[in-house]
């Protein structure tokens, strides 16, 4: 009997000890710290679908390249641009689909040479096109003191329609002599010139328009914006 009342008496005890220590920030929470939680307001969440759709990394770079230059660009390579140049002149490349939405340049050159527009005139025309922001120039005829190559250009639709019409392989310039290319274990070492363009590079060391993408390629840092290489960079030129 004592020690069932002793035993009730402990209990008691510690049925009073928890009470006091719930009311005091024991180990069960205060109800004004649950509201406080329950009242903090939710960090907004914006949705990535709210992202204008336009704000890709091409459309910057794009849109740094006009304020620099002064006329707009456009990634269309340069080799299909030419490829569109001569589907205005009734030749079309085998095998190869005409680039995408853009061709306005193309249809210019186009027309130009059917018109037989010359070079000087045709040259004087895209500058001014370009200026007034009606046509886009690829991104590989741009030189590294900011001109339009449309010489380098014209010589790649004559080079390329030959190779398309008599299956000749391109010419491939002696560099021997040229002070700006090399010799490297993988190819060439080039040092960029002022009046150089993607496109005449492209052509120095290959015969062909159409390897711009080879050279991007090779130097993913110096040549990341084509349309702003620097004069005095030397980049890479990767043998065949």
């Amino acid at each position: 009997m004592i020690r069932f009342v002793v035993g009730l008496f402990i209990f008691a005890v510690a049925l009073c000890a928890y009470i006091i220590s719930t009311q005091h920030g024991g180990i069960m929470p205060q109800s004004s710290t649950v509201d406080t939680v329950a009242e903090a307001p939710a960090e907004p969440i914006i949705a990535v679908a709210e992202q204008p759709a336009d704000e890709t990394a091409s459309t910057i770079i794009d849109q740094i390249s006009e304020r620099e230059l002064g006329f707009q660009t456009i990634s269309t390579p340069v080799g299909a641009a030419v490829r569109d140049t001569l589907a205005v002149l009734g030749l079309t490349v085998p095998g190869i689909a005409e680039s995408a939405p853009d061709k306005r340049f193309a249809t210019l050159i186009g027309d130009s040479l059917k018109n037989g527009t010359a070079d000087a005139e045709l040259t004087a025309s895209v500058i001014t096109l370009a200026d007034a922001g009606e046509i886009a120039i690829p991104a590989g005829l741009v030189t590294a003191d900011g001109q339009i190559d449309t010489a380098t250009f014209l010589k790649a639709i004559v080079t390329t329609a030959v190779l398309v019409t008599e299956g000749t392989d391109p010419v491939v310039p002696d560099l021997s002599n040229d002070p700006a290319a090399v010799i490297s274990v993988n190819g060439y070492d080039y040092t960029i010139n002022p009046t150089d363009s993607l496109a005449a590079i492209a052509v120095k060391f290959y015969g062909d328009i159409g390897q711009t993408s080879r050279l991007i390629q090779a130097n993913p840092i110096a040549l990341a914006r084509p349309a702003q290489m620097t004069a005095g960079t030397t980049i890479s030129i990767p043998a065949f």
